[in-house]
């Protein structure tokens, strides 16, 4: 399937960069995100009947279901499952917490419609500093609705757009909606998890209460959000930021080489999201060391400065 490529002012509704033929079902989505290499342990996890079977403060051997009764509705009560969750799966592999669910959030900004139900924040600072567009890693919606329906993906679509426009360096945001589950064909509640890049929307259906199957998929997806790899919540690994959440600095590998170009300045952010509207420019300087490099033509206009710089995209 090859994407349109229609250039517009970017809105504040990202489903105007994403028609409704780019939204896909990926089985397979929960592993592709969050492999078991992607947790920083002698021992990768392995997400199975044995490892909930450990986790017996909040598994239920006997009942084959999670012991919480979590109320679907209730943004707080799915926050705090989603953490003891976390939790437990970090008391039983001994990989570190590194992110925490939090539902008492502030406004996050414009549009003021976006503000998320759940955010994901650095565990260290999930109490003393206000959640914003620019330092959250996930975002979670908790829905009425019995399925994933349209007005969710609108939903779900608008805010990935400002969390979009306020890191401009995310390669993919990552994000779930969490509906009741009535009417829909499932046994209790479902989370939908969703990941949206530049060419469109993958998407997987977890059921929350049925089975050790649905059960596995669903703490892969917690223990990813909350223990996994920065990559698998879509950050770049070859881009650094500085203090204040700018581009520092862009690592380039080549087949032998590495080389790392700090950037002086920032020449264009493309306003769209998908394909090439996403292109970035930026003013580099390397060092003595590091080889000339050839940009790709994708920036509209080129520039270079009189002390060496490069620029990049």
């Amino acid at each position: 399937m090859t994407p349109k490529i229609v250039y517009r002012d970017m809105g504040p509704n990202l489903l105007k960069e994403l028609p409704r033929e780019y939204s896909q079902e990926h089985e397979g989505l929960t592993k592709l995100m969050f492999p078991s290499q992607g947790f920083h342990s002698i021992q990768p996890p392995y997400f199975d009947r044995l490892l909930l079977e450990r986790m017996n403060n909040v598994w239920s051997k006997q009942l084959v279901r999670w012991r919480f009764k979590f109320d679907p509705t209730s943004e707080k009560n799915i926050a705090q499952w989603l953490n003891s969750v976390g939790e437990e799966f970090s008391r039983v592999t001994g990989i570190p917490i590194k992110r925490k669910w939090v539902a008492d959030t502030c406004n996050l900004g414009n549009p003021p419609q976006s503000k998320a139900d759940i955010v994901l924040v650095d565990y260290a600072s999930s109490r003393t500093n206000c959640p914003t567009w620019g330092n959250i890693h996930a975002f979670g919606e908790v829905m009425n609705q019995s399925t994933f329906d349209s007005m969710t993906k609108r939903i779900v679509n608008t805010k990935t757009g400002a969390l979009f426009a306020a890191q401009e360096t995310r390669r993919f945001v990552p994000s779930f909606a969490i509906n009741g589950g009535k009417g829909n064909g499932q046994e209790g509640p479902q989370l939908t998890l969703s990941l949206i890049d530049r060419e469109g929307v993958l998407f997987q259906n977890v059921n929350m209460r049925g089975g050790v199957v649905p059960a596995s998929a669903l703490l892969r997806i917690i223990a990813g959000f909350m223990c996994g790899d920065s990559v698998g919540l879509g950050y770049d690994p070859t881009v650094t930021l500085d203090a204040n959440g700018k581009v520092d600095t862009i690592t380039v590998e080549g087949l032998t080489t590495k080389s790392t170009y700090r950037v002086l300045k920032t020449l264009h952010v493309a306003r769209g999201y998908q394909g090439y509207l996403g292109s970035q420019c930026r003013c580099t300087e390397r060092s003595k060391d590091t080889p000339p490099l050839t940009w790709p033509s994708r920036c509209p206009s080129r520039h270079s400065s009189s002390n060496g710089a490069d620029p990049t995209i």
